[in-house]
């Protein structure tokens, strides 16, 4: 049986067409794949300790990268449960000033529906203040009326054209009381 030799994972002279200090990493294998490699020309049982050690060193590669990828995504998730520790601590902080700003409105639509009602039962009181004040003067104003008739008998008596109406419940203008004063 011919002996056949089996051709290294990793060749130990890179191509001529490679740019000597390029980042091609055949260009400089370490100088542990170096020996690996001289070792497995020795023979057929020196190549499968070097396709064993290569295989070795690639699955120590592969496991940290792994170890690698697994720390990266382990702080990944733990740092997107602390955003969502954080977030719904966020929400539970607005809920709470929704909460407290929809009782404030509450409280200033009550105020302001018993401020519109003192506003209106003030407004009342003025309105029935001003009809006595009018009644009053209008009373004033025809007592005066009165005592000028009787200071002066003789003179003719001018007819109020107001008599009967509504305009004689309006009070008298300052101009008229100044005019019945003077006669």
């Amino acid at each position: 049986m011919p002996e056949s030799r089996l051709l290294p994972l990793r060749p130990a002279q890179t191509k001529q067409d490679v740019i000597t200090g390029s980042s091609d990493p055949r260009q400089s294998p370490s100088s542990s794949l170096k020996l690996v490699l001289e070792q497995a020309n020795a023979g057929s049982s020196n190549t499968c300790r070097a396709i064993h050690g290569l295989w070795n060193q690639d699955v120590k590669e592969v496991t940290s990268r792994m170890y690698l990828v697994e720390a990266s995504l382990s702080a990944s998730q733990d740092e997107m449960a602390r955003c969502d520790e954080q977030h719904e601590e966020d929400m539970h902080k607005l809920r709470t000033k929704v909460y407290v700003l929809e009782e404030k409105v509450h409280l200033l639509q009550e105020d302001m529906l018993n401020s519109r009602q003192e506003h209106y039962d003030f407004s009342q009181e003025l309105r029935a203040e001003l009809h006595r004040t009018r009644e009053l003067l209008h009373q004033i104003t025809g007592d005066m009326q009165v005592l000028k008739d009787n200071e002066s008998p003789g003179l003719v008596e001018v007819a109020n054209s107001s008599e009967g109406s509504d305009s004689a419940s309006s009070p008298a203008t300052p101009e008229a009381i100044d005019a019945w004063a003077t006669k």
